[in-house]
């Protein structure tokens, strides 16, 4: 005689154990080319845009005005390479609102190039942005496989332009004359970096000290005819890692032009460095 109660609760438990089974593999497949996605923009950017690269000696700073000339004669080492590429790995805490999430980052840094960031806060947030090629785009995602909200367009392309522009504190040969930037004194403390980043001049205002330290780093871009954004790095600490010293404790920071978000903050300590 057959129990048909048993035979519909294995008819059941079979579909599920099937359902779920679609949806590991499906989960599994997308996070998969999510991967590899990153993996080729990161391979993309992996050829620095000079075959040979410069030498630093204290002479191709020479004709610098101070502070400009105190920062980068601490930050680069006498007949060191001029890196032109930064890979960094950082953890830290961002805050969004009225919540404050761990968060884990992986960063690709090319002069004049670009970057690709992809950042992670537990237990399902996932970022990519990326500036690359005159286009920028920035994607959350929920464990890193369906796409929670995407900015993409020109407004996006230029903010992460600038932000690009902020990064390459980390990677100060980029910030030489030799590599086109041009430095304006602005007083004892404080220069102001000229950049030409995909035909669009970038200005970074650089807070140094006595002794070449930088102590913060900010742009500020006009969004619309009566609003600004400020994106700021403030330098907790900095670490020399092979001939090049960086930041290496920072508070990040940027206003909401609209009025109406919160204003975001993160903290973030770099954990590895490599240079290329």
């Amino acid at each position: 005689m057959v129990d048909h109660g048993m035979s519909t609760t294995l008819a059941i438990a079979s579909v599920t154990t099937f359902f779920l089974l679609g949806l590991l593999i499906l989960f599994w497949s997308l996070k998969k080319r999510t991967c590899k996605e990153t993996q080729a923009l990161f391979q993309h950017m992996d050829n620095p845009p000079h075959d040979d690269p410069m030498i630093f000696t204290h002479q191709m700073i020479e004709g610098l005005d101070q502070p400009a000339k105190r920062y980068l004669a601490h930050v680069l080492s006498e007949s060191s390479t001029c890196h032109q590429k930064v890979e960094l790995f950082m953890d830290g805490k961002v805050a969004l609102g009225d919540r404050t999430l761990p968060t884990k980052s992986h960063v690709l840094i090319a002069n004049r190039r670009g970057y690709s960031l992809s950042g992670f806060s537990p237990p399902r947030l996932h970022l990519q942005e990326h500036y690359l090629g005159d286009k920028g785009e920035k994607i959350w995602t929920w464990m890193q496989v369906w796409p929670v909200k995407k900015h993409q367009g020109d407004d996006t392309t230029r903010s992460l332009r600038h932000k690009f522009a902020l990064y390459l504190i980390w990677l100060p040969a980029s910030l030489l004359p030799q590599s086109g930037t041009i430095w304006e004194r602005v007083d004892e403390d404080h220069a102001v970096a000229k950049l030409l980043i995909d035909n669009e001049p970038i200005d970074i205002t650089l807070n140094i000290d006595k002794d070449g330290r930088l102590k913060a780093a900010w742009i500020t871009r006009r969004v619309s005819m009566e609003k600004t954004i400020t994106y700021m790095i403030e330098v907790k600490e900095e670490d020399k890692f092979n001939t090049t010293t960086i930041p290496s404790k920072v508070r990040l920071s940027w206003k909401d032009p609209s009025g109406q978000g919160d204003d975001k903050t993160a903290m973030l300590s770099v954990t590895k460095v490599s240079f290329g």
